[in-house]
């Protein structure tokens, strides 16, 4: 009994945890989603360390070398039309299933990443994901994370 006590008390507490703190930006009646495209960097190489947490905003060939490799299979980005978007996190668990949604007020960005995850699989799991979007000028996308 103690046993079974002691695993709730465990799952309740994990839970707990997955939950980052997160602005509530979808909650605005002015807040827009921008369409994004996934772009696929299973076979890509990190080349920057570049902060968990934080959104990249590359709008050029030469910025995207400074952070990542694809070899041959570099993503397909007109950059003179969309901007590349990389961030990267961990999870407290197995993932299943990343959703990212791109959202404006018209004067800021937040890209809000829901991870759903798989508590069966506790080890965690650094996340990283590229989205392709129109092109962009702001220096600066507030990255929000919910894991579930």
């Amino acid at each position: 009994m103690k046993k079974i006590h002691f695993l709730i008390i465990s799952a309740l507490i994990l839970a707990m945890a997955s939950f980052n703190e997160c602005k509530e930006p979808t909650k605005s009646p002015n807040m827009s989603e921008i369409p994004t495209t996934i772009i696929p960097l299973d076979s890509c190489k990190q080349l920057d360390d570049f902060l968990s947490n934080k959104v990249i905003i590359i709008n050029s060939e030469d910025e995207l070398a400074k952070y990542i490799d694809c070899g041959d299979e570099m993503p397909d980005i007109d950059f003179t039309e969309q901007t590349l978007l990389l961030a990267r996190g961990m999870a407290p668990a197995m993932i299943k299933k990343i959703i990212p949604k791109l959202l404006t007020n018209g004067e800021s960005y937040f890209l809000n990443v829901e991870i759903q995850l798989v508590y069966s699989e506790p080890q965690g799991n650094a996340w990283r994901i590229g989205l392709s979007t129109e092109k962009l000028t702001t220096d600066s996308i507030d990255l929000n994370t919910l894991s579930y």
